[in-house]
């Protein structure tokens, strides 16, 4: 969070204020610049604030934000972690597939080992979210895989279809 501080102290707004009404708050619209270079745009209809939810529970590497437990200093959750740990993946894999350090993997299992049912049950949640939207989406566009199946195939890809028709049928030979 420091960082992102020290940018937005060290950088400057190019473009002025969009018109505006008497009583509203000013419309910003432009561009951040650092170091001469334009990072990123803004549009807001609002004063800029730099605040972040994060709660502090003893631990300064974990912290929870409105995504739940995250590792301190990055957009990983404690849930990403518990995907690999309930595929049984030890910590170097899991250090090497979420780019961690050392500090931030051992941090990270020895808090869900510390607060176990905690995390555990804000863990199953987030499966069980994450399920039913997966079945709303499926339900949703249902008719549409079932439209875009039943189309016929476009001109020229007969050779590339029976390609893909006959690479299905080596895969069920070999199950």
């Amino acid at each position: 969070m420091r960082s992102l501080i020290d940018w937005l102290m060290n950088s400057r707004r190019v473009s002025a204020p969009t018109n505006r009404r008497a009583g509203e708050t000013p419309a910003l619209q432009g561009h951040w610049v650092y170091n001469g270079k334009m990072t990123a745009r803004f549009i807001c209809s609002c004063e800029i604030k730099l605040s972040m939810t994060a709660v502090s529970n003893g631990n300064p590497a974990i912290v929870r934000t409105e995504r739940g437990f995250t590792i301190a200093g990055t957009r990983i959750t404690l849930y990403d972690v518990m995907d690999y740990i309930t595929a049984n993946y030890p910590p170097k894999l899991i250090r090497e597939k979420l780019a961690l350090t050392d500090e931030q993997v051992h941090a990270a299992l020895s808090y869900i080992q510390a607060h176990r049912t905690e995390v555990e049950a804000e863990y199953q949640t987030v499966l069980k979210t994450a399920e039913e939207i997966r079945q709303y989406w499926e339900a949703r566009n249902r008719e549409r895989f079932a439209q875009i199946e039943a189309a016929p195939p476009k001109p020229g890809q007969e050779a590339l279809r029976a390609k893909l028709e006959e690479w299905k049928a080596r895969l069920k030979s070999k199950l």
